[in-house]
């Protein structure tokens, strides 16, 4: 990307094949670091190459992943700083991300459809001011811990009280649940304690396994099958 251009669109390089970015010194509005795309400032990142394994490591100033930022990405892991305020519109879809860690970003929104069909995500750790209403709106049920820092523990939920049934009635759908002990987080061992109020309502499970370390369970697993 030369030095002459000033305004790059949302998803113009979205592909799942591109590998390197460059932008080419004296350009005032963009820049690009370890063949990332970002804006001069460095608090938006406008494309990842999808074809990049392993773990992301956001700057301390990434405020905004827009729009199909990390569509059909490869990253195995996504480590965000306390900074980040926005993820866009399918920012995450079809990526093989495994985890995504937002401990302590409190101000965090999520459009719809921002996580939708990553289907190996097993491991979601949020600030539980995070908003991530409808960011997955493909029915698919993921289990979601907040981190409590004061406690050192988790509270664990899924992303169904997120969504909700849709105009059709269709539930989020999980065919066996399993709440782990302990959340790996920064190499530590996370006991999960509490489950959050409500946190399996409208969640079709057939199995669901509650582990000797939760002893604060508020959830009333309204429609959910597990129960009857």
């Amino acid at each position: 990307i030369p030095k002459s251009v000033t305004f790059i669109g949302l998803s113009a390089f979205t592909s799942d094949s591109l590998n390197n970015i460059e932008v080419k010194e004296g350009n005032t509005k963009y820049c690009s670091e370890d063949d990332i795309l970002y804006n001069i400032n460095k608090d938006t990142l406008l494309q990842f190459p999808a074809p990049r394994k392993g773990v992301y490591y956001a700057p301390t100033s990434l405020k905004v992943i827009p729009m199909e930022a990390f569509y059909k990405s490869n990253l195995s892991s996504v480590i965000l700083s306390d900074s980040i305020k926005y993820i866009g519109y399918y920012g995450f879809a079809y990526s093989k991300i495994r985890s995504f860690i937002a401990p302590n970003a409190t101000a965090l929104h999520a459009d719809g459809a921002s996580f939708c069909f990553c289907e190996n995500l097993d491991t979601i750790i949020l600030s539980k001011n995070a908003n991530l209403t409808n960011a997955f709106d493909d029915h698919s049920v993921h289990l979601i811990y907040f981190y409590n820092k004061q406690n050192n523990n988790m509270e664990v939920g899924c992303s169904v009280p997120f969504t909700f049934a849709d105009k059709y009635g269709r539930y989020g759908y999980m065919a066996k649940c399993i709440i782990p002990e302990f959340v790996k987080m920064n190499g530590n061992n996370i006991p999960v304690t509490n489950i959050s109020k409500d946190a399996f309502n409208d969640c079709q499970i057939t199995q669901l396994t509650i582990p000797k370390t939760i002893n604060k369970m508020e959830s009333r697993f309204k429609n959910c099958s597990a129960v009857y």
